[in-house]
């Protein structure tokens, strides 16, 4: 965790509030980016969802997936973590 995130971890809920949408980014160069995307998706989830009580829709994208010498992530392994989200 990262000194940002420990700092605003509480005041998380008052950025996820009224949210209808969500952009979950990481950069493909950097694994523990993409180790953090079901964590996000998983405190939104538990912070708030849309008025007819489903899960906010989330969009993830894949950063730096144009530098083909950068990707350390396995394309099966993406498409495995962007079914659940």
């Amino acid at each position: 965790m990262t000194y940002t995130q420990r700092r605003l971890g509480p005041m998380s809920r008052v950025f996820y509030k009224e949210a209808v949408g969500c952009f979950i980014v990481f950069d493909v160069a950097n694994g523990s980016t993409f180790e953090g995307v079901t964590k996000w998706k998983t405190e939104l989830d538990d912070k708030v969802c849309l008025n007819n009580g489903r899960p906010v829709p989330c969009v993830l994208l894949a950063n730096k997936v144009n530098i083909h010498s950068f990707v350390r992530i396995k394309e099966n392994v993406l498409r495995s973590i962007s079914s659940v989200i």
